[in-house]
């Protein structure tokens, strides 16, 4: 049975197929950025799809409806955060900042009180970081389910296209020292996002398979082996 006919069984059911379809969406972005030559900034897709399929594994490990509850519930957060620093620096009155927050608090109040009603409450959060919906950090996560080759691997080396230090800018580095420069794709080495993707996509997979009960091991093993003799091919040059 396809996860799409599960939505109605509960919170975690929507916010994991909701969290696949994302996932899903970057791989697909990833994927053109590649074919366009962009693969140096493809690694920014990259990193999120690590952070996303991790989301995935964690909600679907256990208490899952109230984990998704607690993923929901961190909306709210960032709402308020991103009004206080449109009043802070003079796009919002702090007067119409409340009068919207007061509004999307109210339909907070509503949407958890009925999954409270049906039992169902915002799980704990599972550690002590301010930053993100579950309190973890993706290295905390990524060591919680033995993927510390995706923040290696993917996480680590992604994350300097984000952070921008002397790795990321080593392109243009070598584009200055060459005399020649070039504002557009570059058609550089994909392996590290297809590899990242590939990876993600299919581990996030498994865990979503067996939190549908949908059966596509015997499918996936396909995708995988035929991914796997790709990956050989264009390793072997």
């Amino acid at each position: 049975m396809p996860a799409s006919e599960h939505l109605g069984r509960g919170p975690a059911a929507f916010v994991l197929y909701a969290m696949s379809l994302h996932l899903i969406k970057l791989g697909r972005v990833l994927q053109d950025l590649c074919s366009e030559g962009h693969t140096i900034e493809a690694r920014l897709i990259g990193r999120a799809m690590v952070s996303a399929a991790l989301g995935i594994l964690l909600i679907a490990e256990q208490d899952s409806d109230a984990r998704a509850l607690l993923f929901a519930s961190f909306e709210g957060t960032v709402r308020r955060q991103r009004a206080a620093a449109l009043v802070k620096h003079g796009y919002l009155t702090q007067a119409r900042a409340d009068e919207l927050e007061a509004e999307h608090a109210a339909e907070d109040v509503n949407a958890f009180s009925v999954q409270a009603a049906a039992g169902t409450v915002p799980a704990a959060r599972l550690g002590k970081r301010p930053e993100g919906w579950s309190g973890l950090s993706d290295y905390a996560l990524a060591q919680r389910f033995q993927k510390s080759s995706w923040y290696d691997l993917f996480y680590g080396p992604m994350s300097d296209q984000t952070h921008v230090n002397t790795v990321a800018i080593q392109q243009e580095i070598s584009e200055l020292l060459a005399g020649k420069i070039m504002i557009g794709a570059t058609f550089g080495n994909p392996f590290l996002v297809v590899m990242a993707a590939c990876d993600t996509v299919s581990h996030a997979s498994e865990s979503l398979d067996q939190f549908f009960s949908i059966g596509s091991a015997i499918m996936r093993a396909a995708l995988d082996d035929e991914m796997k003799r790709a990956v050989a091919a264009f390793v072997a040059g």
